[in-house]
């Protein structure tokens, strides 16, 4: 059995860990073995992060020459990927003179799969240009494959340009499933819902700790972590400052330090010559000059939940930051730079472990490390609460696999 997943980012520890959720839950429920083929938008970086996975350059995304050259490579690729989706004489053409091509082999991938999954994720967002994707599932729509969507933050489909791109996606997918009921309610306002759908965890919980109960830390110095990263919009409107967000998390890294804590600052994008997003710079840039220690290596999903699995604390910008930490059972303090956060934690039972982050202010600062007991408004999820999340968060599996033909 072949299964082809689109839309992996696997440079992103975040983006990995859903696609080894998603391969360990849907491997779960099959009653043969599965090659998982990933196409990734940066093939080459992410096969040497992840040498024991399949992964084959997105054939939409290019990553040779410059910043203007690729973004024009990739337009005409998604073009490319038009035509041959409505023309089988184009298909059989280009496949024939571009057989030695990425393109082709990429496209190929599609072809000679089972079953098509597109990565769970929040890449189907007014704010990102989602016109490669819906080409590449529209191009394994026409060869008849099944195709679903793992769960997805998306919507709310408000600009003309996304609007339209999600009203062409709907009729393409078998199956999409939600991380939150706004996303669906997105979904719904462009189109019907598929026959199979539904609101379920995040993908990632599927995932299982064995060492969490383990010893944390024979260390008696308390140790936080801070996740943070670039941005330039509010989650909720109104105004947003970078430079107060930033100010703010150097006010609650100074006040850690000042209660006696370690601090250490570590996130899910860093560590990974090339790919355009570095968290550890930007956390040199906010935390330079205090006593912060900066992890700017690479970690792997269950690398760094070893790592989080050593705090008493976790102060995370990134949602699968907060999301690892939760599975690790240690307290977790998020900032929700886009509505998946927000409705995440609403979701467990922790609104007041939440805030907007053109909320993150000094007074924000000032009562994240006022307390006595710093981890007082954290979340944190007890093996019961884990169990559910994980049972959920496999729903998907389970039911691509009985209508695919995979369980016994």
């Amino acid at each position: 059995m072949n299964v082809v997943v689109l839309n992996t980012v696997l440079s992103n520890t975040g983006d990995a860990a859903i696609f080894e959720a998603i391969a360990h839950t849907l491997q779960l429920n099959s009653a043969d073995p599965i090659e998982f083929t990933a196409l990734d938008s940066a093939a080459a970086q992410a096969s040497q992060l992840y040498p024991q996975w399949k992964i084959i350059q997105q054939p939409t995304r290019s990553t040779r020459g410059s910043r203007a050259l690729r973004a024009a490579s990739s337009r005409l690729r998604t073009t490319a990927v038009r035509i041959i989706t409505r023309s089988a004489v184009a298909r059989r053409a280009v496949f024939l003179l571009g057989a030695r091509t990425d393109f082709v082999h990429a496209l190929r991938q599609i072809t000679e799969a089972d079953i098509v999954l597109s990565s769970g994720g929040t890449y189907l967002v007014d704010h990102y240009n989602f016109g490669h994707r819906v080409a590449e599932i529209a191009f394994a729509h026409a060869l008849k494959k099944r195709v679903f969507l793992w769960t997805q933050s998306l919507g709310p489909f408000a600009t003309e340009q996304s609007r339209k791109l999600a009203e062409e996606l709907v009729p393409l997918v078998d199956g999409v499933y939600f991380r939150d009921a706004r996303s669906e309610r997105a979904w719904q306002s462009v189109g019907p819902l598929p026959a199979l759908s539904d609101v379920c965890a995040d993908v990632v919980f599927s995932l299982y700790d064995p060492l969490k109960k383990q010893a944390r830390r024979s260390e008696d110095q308390p140790l936080v972590l801070f996740s943070v990263r670039d941005w330039n919009q509010a989650v909720a409107g109104g105004d947003f400052s970078f430079e107060s967000y930033a100010a703010a998390m150097r006010a609650a890294a100074e006040g850690f330090i000042a209660k006696g804590w370690r601090c250490q600052a570590v996130s899910t994008c860093q560590g990974v010559d090339g790919y355009a997003i570095d968290d550890s710079e930007t956390a040199r840039r906010i935390f330079g000059g205090l006593q912060m220690e900066i992890n700017s290596d690479f970690h792997s999903p269950q690398e760094l939940m070893a790592i989080l699995r050593g705090a008493d604390l976790v102060i995370a910008t990134r949602m699968h930051m907060a999301i690892m930490s939760l599975i690790t059972e240690t307290p977790v303090i998020a900032i929700a730079y886009e509505t998946k956060s927000t409705e995440l934690f609403h979701s467990i039972g922790a609104p007041a472990s939440v805030t907007a982050i053109e909320a993150v202010d000094d007074a924000w600062a000032a009562m994240v490390t006022g307390s006595d007991d710093p981890t007082a408004t954290a979340a944190r999820l007890d093996e019961k609460q884990l169990n559910a999340l994980r049972a959920n968060a496999s729903k998907p599996a389970e039911a691509v696999a009985l209508v695919s033909g995979l369980r016994k």
